[in-house]
């Protein structure tokens, strides 16, 4: 594998791997506030419940003052209530467990009201004093009511016609950190511009503060998250800008004031900084080794500079030229190439020589078949020459013509010769028929040019002699 796709394959890996943190980065950031988002309902369903158990505690105030024998005298006399109604409902606070001091208390008879805090009178234009002045008509109120310093719930009891007491429980800092105690939700509870009751830091306050209070119950982003301590150094978050704070707002009523419920998001993205952080530092040992190894791999396999440089002139030509040979595969590549430059340095001094003229190739292929011989001329063999007689001395006159009984017994004549056979009859004799000449096949066409064909001359043919 050669270098490029090495390094294709690197950032082929890296790549995937940073869209792979990207997608889980993005899957973890919106299952966390999910979560969140989850518990803030949770939250606003215990405050709601709450804030009804809270109502029965200040309705039980305000039922047990108004019942009070005192109230009930003045309230009918139709003078002298709003002295005796504090004395009444601090009482009824008390019996309730709650401390009168922190409470709203006051009574109203016909349109004047007196209500106060914490022995503070309220002006009469403030909205606990307009709520104690319509119980006075006969009609029990209750609700959230703002004032400067704090958020009251407030319930506003008549006594007879004309005359209502009044009494509220303040949400301040102890209700908002008891409320978190249960729930595990941070609380800020909006009064006014410049006063707030929350259980968060300053700063972390000024920010949900400024929150628009037009939200319909659904959580809401605030912040941005500033990132998370990994091994001591802090880190943002890569791929995602979630806000640092999940807030869901209930409005109070028409009071203007409201509860924001807030949940951090940074115990949830801790953790993912830290995944990420980890994930790069694989990715990045993971590009820094792709790229050794890219510059370390070679495009073919590692061979001496002498077995290339004999390898180069041989193909140039120059046949004389030897590779080292060495050990290993490399040696026998060398051996191999020293043999093939040895042959061919052989081939081509052959090559040299003044080849033999050959046929042409159509006959080489297609050779003639010659013709035979015609057949010999038939010729009488000579007749035999007759057997000479014996050869016998002549005998002397005396002999030849002596007296009966004068002459020697004739020796008998020696047998005949034996009688030959006739020769043969004129033109039965024929000369032995010469051996058919041999014809050459071709081989299959072949790469290389067939001998010359060559035919043995035909036997001599001899004749006797004719007779004298």
């Amino acid at each position: 594998m050669n270098r490029v796709k090495i390094w294709v394959l690197t950032m082929l890996a890296v790549g995937a791997g940073v869209a792979g943190l990207f997608l889980v980065t993005g899957d973890a950031v919106e299952r966390a506030q999910t979560e969140q988002d989850a518990r803030l309902s949770a939250a606003a369903a215990h405050f709601a419940a709450r804030a009804q158990l809270f109502g029965r505690q200040v309705s039980e105030i305000a039922e047990t003052a108004a019942r009070a024998e005192p109230v009930r005298g003045a309230a009918a006399s139709g003078a002298g209530l709003a002295a005796v109604a504090p004395a009444a409902l601090e009482s009824a606070a008390q019996g309730a467990g709650l401390d009168p001091s922190h409470l709203l208390l006051g009574s109203a008879q016909g349109q004047t009201a007196q209500v106060q805090v914490a022995g503070k009178p309220l002006e009469p234009k403030e909205p606990a004093v307009q709520r104690a002045v319509e119980a006075a008509g006969g009609k029990a109120q209750r609700g959230y009511a703002r004032t400067a310093e704090v958020v009251f719930y407030e319930v506003a009891v008549p006594v007879a016609p004309g005359a209502a007491v009044t009494a509220g429980a303040p949400l301040d800092l102890a209700f908002a950190r008891g409320f978190r105690a249960d729930s595990g939700v941070e609380v800020l509870v909006s009064a006014d511009v410049k006063k707030t009751v929350s259980t968060l830091p300053p700063a972390d306050s000024s920010v949900l503060f400024a929150l628009p209070r037009t939200g319909n119950g659904a959580p809401v982003g605030a912040g941005k998250f500033a990132g998370a301590a990994v091994a001591g150094v802090k880190l943002p978050l890569l791929f995602a800008a979630p806000p640092s704070w999940r807030v869901r707002v209930e409005k109070l009523g028409a009071s203007g004031a409201a509860v924001l419920l807030a949940l951090p998001t940074a115990p949830r993205l801790a953790g993912l900084v830290a995944f990420q952080y980890g994930a790069l530092a694989v990715l990045a040992a993971l590009l820094v080794l792709g790229l050794i190894l890219g510059a370390t791999a070679h495009d073919g396999a590692r061979l001496p500079k002498e077995l290339v440089t004999a390898a180069e002139k041989i193909g140039r030509g120059d046949y004389t030229a030897r590779a080292p040979v060495a050990a290993g595969p490399l040696g026998t590549v060398a051996q191999a190439l020293n043999r093939a430059a040895q042959a061919a340095l052989a081939m081509h001094a052959i090559a040299r020589e003044e080849p033999p003229a050959q046929a042409p190739l159509e006959t080489r292929l297609h050779p003639a078949v010659p013709e035979p011989p015609p057949p010999a001329a038939e010729v009488l063999p000579p007749e035999p020459a007759p057997a000479a007689a014996p050869y016998a001395p002549e005998a002397p006159a005396s002999e030849l013509f002596g007296t009966p009984g004068s002459q020697a017994p004739a020796e008998p004549l020696d047998e005949a010769p034996p009688a030959q056979e006739p020769p043969p009859e004129y033109g039965a004799w024929e000369p032995p028929p010469a051996p058919a000449p041999e014809v050459f096949a071709p081989p299959a066409a072949e790469a290389f040019a067939p001998p010359p064909v060559s035919f043995p001359p035909p036997p001599p043919v001899s004749f006797p002699p004719a007779p004298a």
